[in-house]
């Protein structure tokens, strides 16, 4: 067997670099690797807390869509009815397109010259079932308002209001 170095002294190192350099250069590249470790464990937990909270917002905002879908679906209008030859009523109606019952509907109107929602409301229902249209009768000229403003609870139990000048909102207050 052929022996190439009696000892470490004989050891020919690039550089000329003793054996203590060399064990110095080797810690100095494990702290940088473990640096350069920390560093991208601390960029992949950004990145992956960055990506969960843009999935929370967008499954918030999916969420968002949903709760409006079925409140988007419910429609008011005036209309005229014939009672007689020469006669003409006027009507509010309001329509549930959507596949679920809305509770607790009142509508009200809103007045053209303030343009605020006057306080009495014009008819009021417990439940309108998925798919009903239901009417009442008007004791004013349509003519005179900016058009029917509704407030009903959806299938959820959220409460929403529903205008022409406002459009949809989901109602936090009291009537």
């Amino acid at each position: 067997m052929t022996v190439l170095f009696s000892s470490l002294d004989e050891l020919e190192l690039p550089w000329n670099w003793s054996l203590e350099a060399w064990g110095v250069a080797g810690g100095l590249i494990a702290a940088i690797g473990t640096v350069g470790a920390l560093l991208a464990s601390l960029f992949l937990i950004r990145s992956e807390r960055d990506a969960r909270r843009q999935e929370e917002r967008r499954l918030a905002a999916q969420e968002e869509r949903e709760h409006a879908r079925q409140a988007r679906l419910i429609q008011a209008w005036f209309t005229k009815r014939w009672l007689f030859e020469d006669v003409v009523a006027d009507d509010l109606v309001i329509s549930n397109h959507s596949g679920l019952a809305i509770f607790d509907v009142s509508a009200a109107v809103e007045d053209t010259e303030t343009q605020a929602m006057e306080t009495t409301i014009e008819a009021t229902w417990n439940t309108i079932d998925a798919g009903e249209e239901v009417s009442a009768g008007l004791d004013f000229k349509p003519e005179e308002t900016h058009g029917p403003v509704i407030f009903f609870t959806d299938a959820a139990g959220r409460r929403w209001t529903h205008s022409l000048s406002l459009g949809l909102h989901e109602f936090t207050g009291d009537l």
